[in-house]
């Protein structure tokens, strides 16, 4: 019982929109966060600053303009 439910839990964290998964992830769009030009994730990725919370589970996120780490950049 105990590995089943282990398994389940991993198998719903690895398919929430986080800002880094196996899979390519765009973040959830909600309306109060795209007014401000950001999209909701559970953990900013990196290239992406804090703006506010959405409905109190995720992080609303914006692309950074200035001042990007290389870790941002797709090569």
């Amino acid at each position: 019982m105990r590995l089943c439910l282990s398994g389940s839990l991993f198998l719903l964290v690895i398919s929430l929109p986080a800002g880094h998964c196996l899979i390519e992830n765009e973040g959830v769009m909600l309306r109060g966060c795209t007014v401000i030009g950001g999209r909701c994730f559970f953990a900013c990725p990196v290239g992406w600053k804090w703006a506010e919370y959405c409905y109190s589970i995720f992080s609303c996120c914006k692309v950074m303009e200035k001042h990007k780490p290389p870790q941002a950049f797709q090569y």
